[in-house]
């Protein structure tokens, strides 16, 4: 190879083309499920404060709950959906009811 071959080599530039490649993060819907005993005014306490519902927003989504037996409340990733899960359930439990709230992956 001759010195002409050398600086011709030297000199040749290469690009290398990356990808990033970003990871959606898995989503899960908490829901709140329907008991005789967890008031209305509750719920709607609880949607108002830990899940950002306006009043009337809150209370239409706690008739959902009473007319189907369940409502989903939101969509989150995992460690959220599992911190609101976690707070509403201490709420209720400091104020005697059995509110029954749980996460499910969505599909």
């Amino acid at each position: 190879m001759g010195s002409a071959d050398w600086k011709a080599i030297t000199q040749t530039s290469v690009t290398v083309k990356t990808r990033r490649c970003y990871h959606t993060p898995a989503k899960f819907r908490v829901i709140f499920w329907n008991d005789d005993v967890t008031t209305f005014d509750f719920v709607i306490q609880v949607l108002s404060k830990i899940f950002n519902y306006s009043v009337r927003d809150a209370f239409l989504k706690a008739l959902e709950i009473d007319r189907q037996g369940k409502g989903i409340i939101g969509t989150y990733i995992l460690n959220i959906a599992e911190a609101k899960r976690d707070v509403t359930l201490e709420c209720a439990r400091e104020q005697g009811y059995p509110l029954k709230v749980t996460i499910e992956p969505v599909a």
